[in-house]
């Protein structure tokens, strides 16, 4: 009898994770403004971040980028963004060492990313 090769990584193997960040911004006065967070809890904390999160299985990089605007920011972003940016990172200080991949999404319009306000 054959046995079938595992796909899944074993909970104590590292791996590289992937995050998806967003420009959040918006045009006033002939101005673009954008949107940060400080980051709090996690790798980078205090460090000032775009709005942003891990990838879940399945999900396209702007729903991500959308999602995490939301839950983050409650910043309902336009349907149409871009990849404007892919950044590696390896946080060797980090115990266990940590590291990802963050695609950095941004609408194809900054003017009309958001108009109201965030929380």
């Amino acid at each position: 009898m054959a046995t079938q090769a595992s796909t899944q990584t074993p909970a104590s193997a590292p791996t590289v994770r992937v995050g998806v960040g967003c420009f959040v911004t918006k045009c006033e006065n002939g101005e673009t403004f954008f949107l940060l967070g400080q980051r709090k809890g996690s790798h980078g904390s205090g460090m000032w971040a775009l709005p942003g999160g891990h990838l879940e299985m399945c999900e396209s990089w702007d729903a991500c980028a959308r999602r995490e605007a939301l839950e983050e920011c409650n910043v309902e972003l336009p349907p149409d963004l871009v990849h404007v940016a892919t950044i590696n990172n390896v946080f060797r200080d980090s115990v266990p060492i940590k590291h990802y991949i963050t695609l950095v999404m941004a609408p194809r319009d900054p003017a009309a990313a958001f108009g109201g306000s965030v929380r």
